[in-house]
């Protein structure tokens, strides 16, 4: 099937979809004094040479029209082949429905049904703007922050707050809390190559749901700071016995 009309067939599924569910969640909004579904930040995996025009349909049917605010926003992690959506939650279950259907899903694969300890990092970081060397505690995520860097422009970063904590995959909860107030609790399901996690951070505060690969970093947030800066979060997860 020629490439172009895969990928049109890719942004009218996905536009259709979200508009229609835009049009249920507005019809409830206006029945309540507010939306009684909370947001959720999710990481969406698709193909790299049909992000740009999904990330446009997705863009186009979260928009609410002029002088509004959209039902939810669009954004690139800075690695290819992910984009970021902050949507209600039954909108981005839907999304994801309809990416894989498409076969468009460049996510991990099924889950798996092992049990794994593993570390799971996590960096709060400063981008400063400026051309000086970046912070060399930040050598192990430097791949990572390179990618961040495209859409950030001429920056530095320096590491904020971070922290590191172990689990096994599957089974229960894990909180973990630094000197400064960042924290997060959450817990993991194994997936195979990586884990599933639910997070709730803490300063900044958020919740998502992420797809990890082992040994690979993810930009999961970019968020305005102080003076110009941009505060940048990444994860990590890792088996505890590997060798790298």
């Amino acid at each position: 099937m020629d490439r172009d009309y895969w990928t049109f067939l890719t942004v009218c599924a996905i536009g259709g979809l979200v508009l229609s569910l835009v049009a249920v969640w507005q019809g409830e909004r206006h029945t309540t004094a507010e939306p009684t579904e909370p947001m959720l930040l999710q990481v969406h995996h698709v193909p790299p040479v049909r992000a740009g025009d999904i990330r446009i349909a997705l863009e186009k049917s979260l928009s609410m029209g002029d002088g509004q605010l959209p039902l939810g926003r669009v954004s690139t992690t800075g690695l290819e082949g992910q984009l970021l959506v902050l949507a209600p939650e039954s909108v981005q279950e839907d999304i994801e429905q309809a990416i894989v259907a498409l076969g468009g899903s460049a996510g991990p694969g099924a889950p798996d049904s092992g049990d794994t300890t593993i570390e799971f990092d996590l960096w709060l970081i400063d981008a400063i703007p400026g051309e000086s060397a970046d912070d060399p505690a930040l050598a192990p995520i430097a791949a990572a922050l390179d990618g961040a860097r495209k859409a950030l422009g001429a920056v530095r970063f320096e590491r904020r707050d971070a922290l590191s904590v172990a689990t096994r995959t599957g089974s229960g909860n894990f909180n973990a809390r630094t000197a400064g107030g960042f924290s997060v609790g959450g817990a993991v399901q194994p997936r195979d190559g990586g884990v599933i996690a639910e997070l709730m951070l803490v300063n900044p505060t958020m919740s998502t749901t992420l797809n990890l690969r082992f040994n690979e970093p993810l930009v999961l947030a970019r968020i305005a700071g102080e003076e110009g800066r941009t505060h940048v979060l990444v994860a990590r997860v890792r088996p505890v016995d590997a060798s790298a």
